[in-house]
């Protein structure tokens, strides 16, 4: 195993020091070091599964999970070029609507 592969399974600088909070750092890294970061801090929040205080998802479906990972790359905003996404979105909206005892505009 050389130098180049140990430091991608064990860390390297940027797991050694704070991630940027306030200006970009004058190098770039790399994507899995990026991840890695963020994936640290994110591990100090705790585990959502084992919280009872709060009202969260911490469980869905995988087909769920598999359905907003496949689509992740879309821009649900616009309506104009993704006309059967916003159809979806109008029926979730319907139907939470409902289930709340509201009327959702049409």
């Amino acid at each position: 195993m050389t130098k180049r592969d140990e430091a991608s399974l064990f860390g390297n600088r940027f797991l050694t020091v704070p991630a940027p909070s306030e200006t970009f750092p004058e190098e770039g890294m790399a994507a899995t070091d990026a991840m890695r970061l963020v994936d640290v801090d994110l591990a100090m929040d705790g585990d959502p599964q084992r919280n009872l205080a709060t009202f969260v998802t911490t469980w869905m479906e995988p087909e769920a999970q598999r359905l907003i990972a496949e689509n992740l790359h879309r821009n649900f905003i616009d309506h104009a070029e993704y006309p059967i996404s916003a159809e979806i979105e109008q029926r979730c909206v319907r139907m939470l609507a409902d289930l709340f005892g509201t009327r959702a505009a049409r």
